[in-house]
């Protein structure tokens, strides 16, 4: 049985901050798609950081929805910002190709400050 996923959004003036707890597969990624859709769509965030720092595992379902979200943003102008300090999520994000692709628009960061920081 897959730990659940917990989603806690905040907003800090023009900045989301999307914490993620738990695991991100493919049962979970619907829930996390809800939640960019609220912000992005609804809300219409276009400086967003997703903080990955207290997820056990992601699949590649998660890191698609993840993709999908960034250009969903990078359509609007806008930015985002990924944090990750777990040496094997942050790996798979950067073989996925998902910062690479993305260019400038999207970032992988270690700390929430510097996410904050490089959203400009």
């Amino acid at each position: 049985m897959s730990l659940d996923l917990s989603i806690d959004i905040q907003k800090e003036g023009p900045v989301t901050i999307i914490s993620l707890r738990g695991e991100l597969d493919d049962f979970h990624a619907p829930k996390l798609n809800d939640a960019f859709a609220q912000v992005i769509d609804d809300e219409a965030c276009r400086k967003l950081i997703v903080n990955l720092d207290e997820v056990s595992f992601v699949d590649s379902v998660g890191l698609g929805t993840i993709a999908i979200a960034g250009k969903k943003i990078l359509k609007e102008d806008g930015l985002l910002n990924l944090v990750c300090t777990k040496t094997l999520i942050s790996k798979l994000i950067t073989a996925s190709g998902i910062v690479d692709a993305m260019g400038k628009r999207i970032g992988l960061y270690d700390t929430l400050e510097d996410a904050k920081n490089n959203l400009n």
